[in-house]
């Protein structure tokens, strides 16, 4: 699955790899349904095994400090890019799937609910938190979305930093005016970290030809409904309504297909940065887009090339917000990058989750703009 997605977990690869013959293997795991299912439920079961220790701490004390709530919180992300690396890979493949897969949303259900217990308890016990969040809730949606991320770009300082701060500001409470200047600068060094491997920068490329933007665009489409792994020549001709033959023919590897619907996002993501200073529309947050950066980290988990772009888009998401947040709030409200950062984390793993059927979005989001102040038509704005 690392090496290929959850589309690439099919019997007869797997009875190959493991030298059986297909019809054998079929008959001891079963259908590729019944496999998957296994799979995360053994996967979730080793995550509950490894938070046990941390559950049994913070259920051994009756409050815990602030710093410890932080400190606990972001082990417990970090743990999961270490020892946990392959299963948080696995979880954020399903996670992608149910969206358009209603028959994984129970047993990712069940799996997102293993880490529920351990936020709950330190919700709890903290010694202070903020009263209009949902602290259970809000780490749940940063953690998927911290997920993905942390698979390509966890090894850098700046990224790990990112994180922490976001934490720190989310246990402490949004847009409270605690300075963040140093953010940028790590922001900014996180996009300009080499080259992994010495494997070439994937630059964007503007699509000049009417052909390249109309197959661009379908293909962004396809991406923004399922993600990198449903982009074939058949399901792209099928979408474009001409032979599968045509379509190779001018595209004829699928990283073809691939780089040109990448291109035709990015292109999409830089037209709403030019457009946010002067929109009242949100920019870079709305569901579609948080699902296209988030299947683009998935596929840069396998695609090395493909990392410098995931980090600028992760890295633009909240800068886009930001300048917009600065010009329609109100003008006393301290907005700093951190906060913004982190809020942004808050609001596409909430509407991750919601796509796969574990929670609703709305609650979640309505606490995160209730931090504004009183701020009623941004919410609207935003749905």
């Amino acid at each position: 699955m690392a090496e290929e997605g959850l589309g690439g977990l099919t019997l007869r690869p797997l009875a190959r790899r493991l030298g059986y013959p297909i019809a054998t293997f079929a008959r001891q795991v079963g259908s590729k349904d019944e496999l998957l299912d296994h799979l995360i439920a053994l996967a979730a079961r080793a995550d509950r095994d490894d938070l046990e220790p941390w559950l049994q701490l913070v259920q051994s004390m009756e409050t815990l400090p602030l710093e410890a709530v932080i400190e606990i919180t972001e082990e417990v992300l970090r743990m999961r890019c270490g020892a946990g690396r392959s299963r948080s890979h696995f979880k954020c493949e399903v996670v992608q799937a149910a969206a358009t897969n209603p028959r994984l949303r129970p047993a990712i259900a069940e799996w997102i609910a293993v880490d529920r217990q351990l936020w709950q308890s330190m919700a709890d016990r903290a010694e202070e938190k903020p009263q209009t969040l949902d602290m259970v809730a809000a780490l749940e949606a940063f953690a998927v979305d911290d997920a993905a991320r942390a698979l390509i770009i966890d090894e850098f300082d700046a990224y790990r930093w990112m994180r922490r701060e976001g934490i720190r500001r989310l246990w402490h409470g949004l847009f409270t005016g605690k300075p963040s200047v140093p953010s940028v600068l790590y922001m900014r060094a996180l996009s300009d970290q080499p080259s992994p491997n010495g494997v070439p920068f994937w630059s964007a490329k503007t699509l000049t030809t009417t052909r390249d933007q109309n197959f661009g665009a379908i293909i962004a489409d396809l991406i923004l409904d399922i993600g990198t792994d449903s982009v074939t020549h058949r399901e792209v001709a099928r979408r474009a309504g001409m032979p599968h033959s045509s379509v190779a023919y001018h595209y004829p590897m699928q990283d073809d297909l691939v780089e040109l619907g990448m291109n035709a996002i990015v292109e999409m993501v830089r037209s709403e940065s030019l457009a946010a200073m002067n929109s009242k529309e949100l920019p870079l947050i709305a569901g579609q887009l948080a699902y296209a950066s988030f299947a683009i980290a998935l596929a840069a988990a396998r695609r090395p090339n493909l990392r410098p772009i995931a980090r600028e888009m992760r890295r633009r998401r909240g800068e886009n917000l930001m300048p917009w947040l600065q010009q329609n709030a109100p003008a006393d409200l301290p907005v700093e990058v951190a906060d913004v950062q982190a809020m942004s984390s808050v609001l596409v793993g909430a509407i991750l989750l919601s796509r796969a059927g574990v929670n609703d979005s709305g609650p979640i989001t309505t606490q995160l703009f209730a931090q504004l102040g009183d701020w009623p038509d941004l919410l609207v704005r935003f749905r």
